[in-house]
């Protein structure tokens, strides 16, 4: 792991945890089961407000917002969407986990 450079805003590493299966449905219905896992950055200007927000509860906001928005996600694909296109889809998935 690099040294943040001093013009870098500080973050603190978190540990990956990952989830059940999430399940979701497809555009078309279908159900797809999404094996996700969660690795994230905190902010250290962010700390204090994160925790007066949340105290210790905060991994599983985090957890369930993203749970939330990739399953959003999946309903603007069809299932044969998802076994064409899976590598596409997956980049597309880690990209809205990335925002």
């Amino acid at each position: 792991m690099s040294k943040p450079s001093s013009s870098a805003t500080p973050t603190l590493p978190s540990p990956v945890s990952v989830s059940p299966m999430v399940e979701s449905r497809t555009s078309d219905g279908l159900e797809v089961k999404l094996e996700i896992s969660f690795q994230y950055s905190l902010i250290a200007e962010g700390l204090h407000g994160l925790f007066m927000s949340y105290a210790l509860e905060y991994p599983y906001i985090i957890q369930n917002v993203a749970i939330d928005a990739l399953s959003d996600l999946t309903t603007n694909y069809t299932a044969y969407n998802f076994f064409m296109d899976r590598g596409r889809i997956g980049t597309e998935m880690q990209a809205v986990g990335s925002r």
